[in-house]
């Protein structure tokens, strides 16, 4: 698995351009594996209609990727790494996994905040 997509980008999926508002692990024929929730460019997300889900391997091209940070950075580098223990497994593999993932990726997260803020002053 390459490293997760910032939110924004802008990716071809069979010749169709779509906008991706996030990551998550979707299971698919028992197995988690790495999706992207998705919107139609240029137009984004009008109706619930609107918003798809698609696997990260029917990408064919990346067009843009979104804005990123150093928060932002850190963030996608740790969600990767964490998908990537997690793809492939079922479920209820995963769900203690995800839960303490989701302990330290919160503390992480709010620790660079504050660290990004302290510089500013």
């Amino acid at each position: 698995m390459e490293q997760i997509l910032p939110v924004g980008s802008v990716v071809g999926v069979q010749e169709k351009k779509l906008m991706l508002l996030g990551a998550a692990l979707k299971e698919l024929e028992g197995a988690l594996v790495l999706s992207y929730y998705a919107v139609p460019y240029p137009r984004g997300f009008v109706t619930v209609d609107s918003l798809g889900f698609i696997s990260a391997r029917a990408i064919d091209t990346v067009y843009a990727r979104g804005y990123e940070d150093p928060v932002g950075t850190r963030y996608l580098e740790g969600i990767t790494e964490l998908y990537r223990e997690l793809e492939g497994k079922k479920m209820q593999e995963a769900e203690q996994i995800l839960s303490q993932a989701g302990q330290w990726f919160g503390g992480e997260t709010e620790k660079l905040r504050r660290e990004k803020a302290g510089e500013g002053r």
